[in-house]
């Protein structure tokens, strides 16, 4: 689980041109002494500087509290190749700082948009309740454990919703978010047909061809993200999550309601969802643990 450090004869070997230079200005010693690479240990003390509240913690095999979602690609005889899965399994090279047991994330095969891979109960779990009082705007982020090993993409994306973004209704179908949607699936239609409200004409063919709407649903918090081969912590601060530039961007005429962080209109006492989106055209294998809220102890 770590990354080895050449020895300073192959190091200086792999780097003559440029030693030369610098055995000029500062000497042999520095040069033989200098490496590129260095031992990466898992650092299983990162978190002692953060209050962690675990939402997920993985602990027990099987499927998990996942969905997940893929464009797939098309074969030739009309059939569709879609590789998403979410499960949590073993650590198969050893426990990671005590823990067992991690979400495995896998995607393949979605060469048009890609994939996604999102938690069930994100919402209720993140939400104040009378057994977390707090709630996640007590806390300054989203934490977690991730390694993406082997030859695989290192990029993902997070998304975050909230009642601005994502588009819900009650038990008796009365809209219940802030957002609303023009999208409405025909019975037996797999492609959705827009509505423009504007004009109150349908848009069929799956292609839009109008603005969005100031108070349109969809447009999620995001941030970018790298993993690395080894097992790392990572804090993502809620002020990191940004909407895309369109027109139903946060705060705007129609859709007032912002969270308390300056620089993100983010609900944070209102999540809904958190999704990882993969890039098309990759393979992707993820391994995540302790998915959480984080904020710094204090001293």
């Amino acid at each position: 689980m770590s990354r080895k450090r050449p020895s300073a004869a192959r190091l200086a070997v792999g780097v003559a041109p440029a030693c030369l230079l610098f055995l000029a200005l500062v000497g042999a010693a520095g040069c033989e002494s200098y490496a590129t690479w260095v031992d990466v240990p898992i650092d299983c003390e990162a978190e002692a500087g953060y209050e962690i509240h675990v939402i997920f913690a993985f602990e027990q095999t099987g499927g998990g509290s996942f969905w997940t979602a893929g464009d797939g690609a098309l074969n030739e005889d009309g059939t569709l190749t879609e590789k998403t899965t979410a499960t949590v399994e073993t650590i198969p090279d050893g426990a990671r700082c005590g823990s067992q047991y991690a979400a495995h994330l896998h995607s393949a095969y979605n060469n048009d948009w890609g994939s996604l891979v999102g938690f069930n109960d994100f919402g209720s779990l993140a939400s104040p309740s009378p057994t977390w009082s707090g709630g996640a705007s007590a806390y300054e982020g989203m934490s977690f454990w991730a390694r993406a090993p082997g030859n695989t993409t290192k990029g993902f994306t997070l998304l975050l919703n909230d009642p601005n973004t994502l588009f819900e209704e009650d038990a008796s179908e009365k809209k219940v978010s802030n957002c609303d949607t023009y999208n409405i699936a025909g019975a037996g239609d797999p492609v959705p047909v827009t509505m423009d409200p504007g004009t109150g004409q349908t848009l069929s063919g799956g292609t839009v061809t109008r603005a969005i709407y100031p108070d349109e649903c969809g447009n999620s918090y995001t941030v970018p993200m790298l993993a690395t081969s080894e097992w790392r912590f990572y804090t993502v601060p809620f002020t990191a999550f940004h909407q895309d530039a369109k027109p139903n961007r946060v705060p705007n005429a129609v859709l007032t309601k912002v969270g308390p962080l300056p620089g993100t209109g983010l609900l944070i006492d209102q999540l809904k969802t958190m999704i990882l989106r993969f890039p098309k055209e990759a393979t992707a294998e993820l391994w995540l643990d302790n998915l959480g809220f984080y904020r710094k102890r204090a001293m």
